[in-house]
Order: structure tokens, then C-alpha cells, then sequence
């Protein structure tokens, strides 16, 4: 049997919750009812990280949004950012990048302003 120093084991959880091809896999450190549980976590996780990290990068465009419903945020609950977090490494450039992008699809149409999608894309 592998016995994981304490170390080793935090690093195989933490990349569990962080990476989804880590997911993919059995792992050692987890029984099947943790796994599961632990997968949960990592969707709430990615929700959380992503709404801050929105949040912050949109924080003048929802300012200049006219009191209008929409916020960047709005797209952590949406089907397609858990397709993102389900492909991709939490954090990663290429989640970053999905995610804004849908942060921006999202935004896009509520000013008509010309100057709104280039502070959108800034």
C-alpha cells in the first residue's frame, strides 16, 4: 500500500479541487464518498473564485451599467462557466480567458455607448 507523507497528501487533494483531469482519475487519497464530496466542493470553490475575481475586473463597468441588472458575476451560475471549470485548471489562463469572455458576451448589450465593449475588453 502508498503511504502518502501529510505533505503529499494536501498536494493530492488541493490539485483534486483545483484540476479536473485530477478529477477524472481515482484517487488515492479519497474514498469514492469523499471523492464525490470533495468534487462538490470544487464547483463551489471555482463559483467563489470566480465571482471575486469577477467582480474585481468588472467592478467599473458595473458602476457605468445605469443601474441595470446585470453584473459580470451572473455568469458563475450559468451552464457554460461549469463546462469551463469541468475542462479547465481553476485559475489557469485558458479558464481566465473562457470565463471573461462570458463575462463580456454577458455585458455586451446593455450600454450602446461605442466605448463600452473596449472597456468590456480592458
Amino acid at each position: 500500500m502508498n503511504h502518502l507523507s501529510d505533505r503529499d497528501l494536501q498536494d493530492e487533494i488541493i490539485r483534486y479541487l483545483t484540476e479536473p483531469a485530477a478529477r477524472a482519475v481515482p484517487t488515492t487519497a479519497l474514498v469514492p464518498e469523499q471523492a464525490a464530496r470533495a468534487a462538490h466542493f470544487a464547483r463551489f470553490l471555482a463559483r467563489r473564485f470566480y465571482r471575486d475575481r469577477l467582480g474585481r475586473s468588472f467592478r467599473y463597468s458595473a458602476m457605468l451599467a445605469n443601474g441595470n441588472d446585470h453584473r459580470a458575476i451572473e455568469v458563475v451560475d450559468a451552464e457554460e462557466f461549469n463546462r469551463v471549470v469541468s475542462r479547465e485548471a481553476m485559475g489557469s489562463l485558458a479558464a481566465a480567458q473562457r470565463i471573461g469572455t462570458l463575462a463580456v458576451e454577458h455585458l455586451t448589450g446593455l450600454r450602446g455607448e461605442a466605448w463600452w465593449p473596449a472597456l468590456l475588453d480592458y
